[in-house]
C-alpha cells in the first residue's frame, strides 16, 4: 500500500508537492527502489503491530524505534542511491533503496 502526504514545498507557500510514503505493516515488505529529486522527503509509516527501525547501510540517516502508527521522515540532499534496512528485522531481508538524482 503506498500512501502519498501533500505539504507545502520550502521554495514555494502554497505550492503542494508529493511525498512518498513507505508502509511497513505485518507483511514486511518495501519497495525495491524509489526515485526521488535532491531535496525531497521520504516518510516511513509503520501500520504493523510492532516497532520498525530504518536504516541507512551508508549510516546516513537512522529512524531509531518507529511505534505503531508513528512515522519517520527523511530529506534527501544528495545524488546518489542509499539503501536502507530495517534494523529490527534484518534477518527478513526488508531492505529497500531510495535513488536521488
Amino acid at each position: 500500500m503506498r500512501r502519498i502526504d501533500r505539504i507545502p514545498a520550502p521554495d514555494a507557500p502554497g505550492v503542494q508537492v508529493e511525498i512518498p510514503a513507505i508502509c511497513l505493516d505485518d507483511e514486511l515488505r518495501v519497495p525495491d527502489l524509489i526515485r526521488v529529486p535532491v531535496g525531497a522527503a521520504v516518510c516511513w509509516a509503520n501500520r504493523g503491530s510492532g516497532w520498525v527501525g530504518i536504516a541507512a547501510l551508508d549510516g546516513s540517516f537512522e529512524s531509531g524505534p518507529i511505534e505503531p502508527g508513528e512515522t519517520f521522515t527523511h530529506t534527501f540532499t544528495r545524488i546518489g542511491t542509499v539503501t536502507y534496512v530495517c534494523e529490527h528485522h534484518p534477518i527478513r531481508n526488508l531492505t529497500g533503496r531510495i535513488e536521488v538524482n
